[in-house]
C-alpha cells in the first residue's frame, strides 16, 4: 500500500445499492483504509445507503455494516455524511438507532437457557400465538379476494401459526434472527417506520442525486440521476409514504451516471427486479434509450422475480455488459443462459472469449442467441446445467473466477492512490 500526502482534498462518493451483503462486502475494509484521511479532513466522504435502513442493523450472514457507520459518525467529521435513501433521519436519530441496536445485541448475549425459556414460553402462551397468528392471516388474505371455506381458513391458520413456531425455534441457535425482530419492532416503535409519522421517504424516480443528497459533490460533466430508489414503497401527494413490498431487491437503487457532452452512460441496477424496472419504465423510457453503453447486469444476470426481463433489456441495448458473477460458478447459478442471450442480441463486437452461464434442465437452448458459438455443457445438479459459450465475441462478460457471497473482504488496494 502506498502512503503519501494528498495535495488537496478528495471528494468521495460511495452509494450502496441496498442491504444485501455481497454489494458492499468491500465497504468495512475500505472505510478502514480512507480513515485516517478522513480524521485528518483530507478526504470529505459522503456514504449513501439505498434500500430499506433497517436492514443494515442486521444480516443474517453473520455482520452487518452498521458498525463501520457509527465508527464514520463517531469522528464528529462534518466532511463525514450518512444519507439514507429510505428514511428521512439527522445524525443524531441514527447515532440513537446504533446506540439502540448495541443494546439490543447486549442483549441477546444471554445463556442459550434464557432464551430457551422465553422461546418455550411465548410458545406455550396461547394469548401470543392467537395474536401472532390473527395477524399473519390477516396480512395474507388481504391479498386473497375469493371466498374461502371454512377447511381452507383453518389450513391457512394451521400453515402460519407451524411457521412462527419454526421461526421462534431458530432462534434457539440464530441470534441474527432474534436481533432482526428486535431492531424490526425498535424501528416500528419509534415511528422510524411508521407511515403516518412520515420518517419514510417514498419511491424515487429520476432525480439528480446531487439534488438528493442536498450537497454539490459530483464533477460539472457529469450527471447522476437515480432512476429508481425504494420501488417497492409507495407515496401518493396527499398521503405519506406506506411500505407495500420491503425486498430488498425490488427497493435497490438504480443509478445511470452520464457524461454531459457525449450522453454516454453507464447504468447501475443492483439487484432491481422486474417491480423495480417496470416502474422505471413505465415512467422514463426515453431516458434509457439510445443512452446507455454499458450496463451491470441486474442481480448478477438472474432471472427470478422478472429481473432482467425482456421489455427491460430492449430498451436499455447496451453495448457492454458485465454479470457480477464468477466462470467458477455460484451458490446461485448466476447468470442464466436465457439472460445471457437477451444481452448479446444487443452488445458490440469485442474480443473473442469464453463466457460461462447456466441453464434449468427443462428449459430449451436459446439457440438463436447461441449458434454462432459452440457449447459446452457439463452437468451440474439434478436442475441446472452449467454451459460455457466458447469464443464468444460480443461485449458480454463475467467479473472475474472470485465468488463475494460471503465477507467482509479486504479491498485490493495496493495500487490504489489517494
Amino acid at each position: 500500500m502506498q502512503e503519501f500526502t494528498a495535495r488537496k482534498k478528495s471528494k468521495w462518493l460511495i452509494v450502496i445499492s441496498h442491504p444485501d451483503h455481497d454489494h458492499y462486502n468491500f465497504l468495512p475494509s475500505i472505510i478502514d483504509y480512507i480513515t485516517p484521511k478522513l480524521r485528518n479532513n483530507d478526504i470529505k466522504l459522503t456514504l449513501v445507503l439505498g434500500g430499506l435502513l433497517d436492514k443494515y442493523f442486521y444480516y443474517q450472514g453473520g455482520y452487518s455494516l452498521i458498525d463501520k457507520v457509527s465508527s464514520l459518525l463517531s469522528m464528529n467529521k462534518p466532511g463525514v455524511r450518512v444519507i439514507s435513501m429510505s428514511h428521512e433521519i439527522n445524525r443524531p436519530v441514527l447515532r440513537k438507532a446504533i446506540t439502540k441496536t448495541g443494546v439490543l445485541k447486549k442483549q441477546l448475549k444471554v445463556p442459550k437457557e434464557d432464551i430457551e425459556a422465553t422461546v418455550n414460553d411465548l410458545l406455550g402462551d396461547p394469548g401470543y400465538m392467537k395474536s401472532a397468528v390473527d395477524r399473519r392471516v390477516d396480512k395474507e388474505l388481504e391479498s386473497i379476494t375469493k371466498k374461502l371455506s371454512k377447511l381452507e381458513i383453518k389450513k391457512t391458520n394451521e400453515r402460519v401459526e407451524n411457521g412462527i413456531k419454526r421461526e421462534l425455534e431458530m432462534s434457539l441457535n440464530d441470534r441474527s434472527h432474534l436481533l432482526q425482530k428486535s431492531v424490526k419492532r425498535y424501528f416500528r416503535d419509534s415511528g422510524l417506520s411508521h407511515p403516518l409519522k412520515n420518517k419514510l421517504r417514498g419511491y424515487v424516480e429520476n432525480t439528480n442525486l446531487e439534488k438528493f443528497i442536498g450537497l454539490k459533490f459530483i464533477p460539472s460533466e457529469i450527471t447522476i440521476s437515480v432512476l429508481s430508489a425504494n420501488a417497492g414503497q409507495s407515496c401518493m401527494p396527499s398521503q405519506p409514504a406506506t411500505i407495500i413490498n420491503d425486498d430488498e431487491n425490488a427497493n435497490s437503487t438504480v443509478l445511470q451516471i452520464v457524461h454531459n457532452e457525449t450522453e454516454c452512460s453507464i447504468l447501475l441496477p443492483g439487484d432491481a427486479t422486474g417491480v423495480t424496472t417496470d416502474r422505471v419504465l413505465s415512467r422514463l423510457p426515453t431516458t434509457l434509450l439510445g443512452k446507455v453503453q454499458y450496463a451491470i447486469a441486474s442481480h448478477h444476470g438472474a432471472n427470478t422475480d422478472e429481473t432482467n426481463n425482456e421489455e427491460w433489456v430492449d430498451c436499455v441495448r447496451p453495448a457492454f455488459v458485465l454479470f457480477s458473477a464468477s466462470s467458477q460458478g455460484n451458490n446461485f447459478n448466476h447468470p442464466r443462459s436465457s439472460i445471457v442471450a437477451q444481452y448479446l442480441k444487443y452488445a458490440q463486437p469485442g474480443p473473442a472469449h469464453d463466457l460461462t452461464c447456466f441453464m434449468k434442465r427443462n428449459e430449451r437452448e436459446p439457440d438463436t442467441a447461441f449458434k454462432p458459438f459452440p457449447i459446452e455443457k457439463e452437468f451440474l445438479d439434478k436442475d441446472d446445467d452449467k454451459v460455457t459459450i466458447k469464443g464468444v465475441t460480443k461485449q458480454v462478460y463475467y467479473s472475474g473466477d472470485d465468488n463475494y457471497f460471503e465477507g467482509p473482504y479486504e479491498f485490493p488496494c495496493r495500487e490504489t492512490r489517494i
